[in-house]
């Protein structure tokens, strides 16, 4: 198990630091990826505004315990997937948003997991997430956003002012 989490967040980081040259491209039809832009941002503090953890990692008061996850399923496919989280630090009244949504329909969650609710210091969540997986083959991807302000990211892409997310990314094929 331990050395399949590995697998999966090398396989993470790969693709993440391969995606962070598309971040940016705004071609006809091609949407600014917000989240992928400002991970490699640094504000006045020196803090990552939209840090992006792996599955076993941890940002400021958050840590990510583990993504379960198929990395290959069939078109139409009814997919779970089990995430669970951990609060390690910070603001035990911070109001808090968790949506997980795929870059195949980015405007719609594939799941609100905490929608302007709490979550205490030490606290371990584990979501079930299901969602049938898109008909057409290829590469997709989903994305946990953590938002601690005023409203849940409900983007894929999120938007320019949501207020540094934290956020996960996983990858899976459809064949």
């Amino acid at each position: 198990m331990e050395e399949r989490n590995m697998k999966h967040t090398i396989a993470l980081a790969v693709v993440t630091l391969q995606l962070i040259s598309l971040a940016t491209n705004t071609q006809a039809g091609k949407p600014t990826d917000y989240l992928l832009r400002d991970s490699a941002v640094r504000d006045q503090n020196g803090d990552i505004t939209a840090p992006c953890i792996s599955p076993g990692g941890e940002y400021s008061s958050f840590k990510l315990l583990y993504w379960n996850y198929p990395p290959v399923v069939r078109g139409g496919q009814k997919v779970i997937h089990r995430i669970a989280w951990e609060r390690i630090g910070a603001n035990p009244n911070a109001v808090l948003y968790l949506t997980v949504i795929g870059n195949w329909n980015p405007d719609e969650p594939l799941a609100t997991l905490i929608n302007g609710g709490f979550q205490a210091v030490g606290e371990t969540m584990v979501a079930e997430v299901e969602f049938t997986a898109p008909q057409k083959r290829g590469i997709y991807r989903i994305r946990w956003i953590m938002a601690a302000a005023f409203s849940p990211v409900t983007n894929f892409y999120s938007m320019e002012d949501d207020q540094n997310p934290l956020w996960s990314e996983i990858v899976f094929r459809v064949e």
